[in-house]
Protein backbone atom coordinates (compact mmCIF):
# COMPACT_ATOMS: atom_id res chain seq x y z
CA UNK A 1 0.00 0.00 0.00
CA UNK A 2 1.35 3.42 -1.13
CA UNK A 3 0.70 6.66 1.21
CA UNK A 4 -0.20 9.98 -0.46
CA UNK A 5 1.75 12.67 1.22
CA UNK A 6 0.76 16.66 0.46
CA UNK A 7 4.53 17.39 0.42
CA UNK A 8 3.70 20.84 -0.98
CA UNK A 9 1.51 21.29 1.80
CA UNK A 10 4.06 20.37 4.60
CA UNK A 11 6.51 22.37 2.51
CA UNK A 12 4.48 25.34 3.94
CA UNK A 13 4.87 24.81 7.63
CA UNK A 14 8.14 26.87 8.57
CA UNK A 15 9.38 23.59 10.79
CA UNK A 16 9.20 20.93 7.83
CA UNK A 17 9.77 22.70 5.19
CA UNK A 18 13.84 22.58 5.34
CA UNK A 19 13.83 19.04 6.25
CA UNK A 20 11.43 17.51 3.58
CA UNK A 21 13.51 19.71 1.15
CA UNK A 22 17.45 18.51 2.52
CA UNK A 23 15.67 14.61 2.48
CA UNK A 24 14.45 15.59 -1.06
CA UNK A 25 17.84 16.72 -2.10
CA UNK A 26 19.32 14.04 -0.90
CA UNK A 27 17.64 11.28 -2.14
CA UNK A 28 18.30 13.19 -5.74
CA UNK A 29 21.67 12.73 -5.13
CA UNK A 30 22.25 9.45 -4.12
CA UNK A 31 19.85 8.65 -7.38
CA UNK A 32 22.01 10.59 -9.35
CA UNK A 33 25.40 9.41 -7.77
CA UNK A 34 24.02 5.71 -8.71
CA UNK A 35 23.74 6.08 -12.14
CA UNK A 36 26.93 8.52 -12.78
CA UNK A 37 28.55 5.03 -10.85
CA UNK A 38 26.68 2.54 -13.19
CA UNK A 39 27.36 4.04 -16.85
CA UNK A 40 30.77 4.95 -15.57
CA UNK A 41 30.57 8.75 -15.05
CA UNK A 42 32.44 11.11 -12.46
CA UNK A 43 30.13 12.88 -10.49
Amino acid sequence: MQEDLNVLGMVKNRKLSRVISDAGWYSFRQMLEGKSTRYGRDF
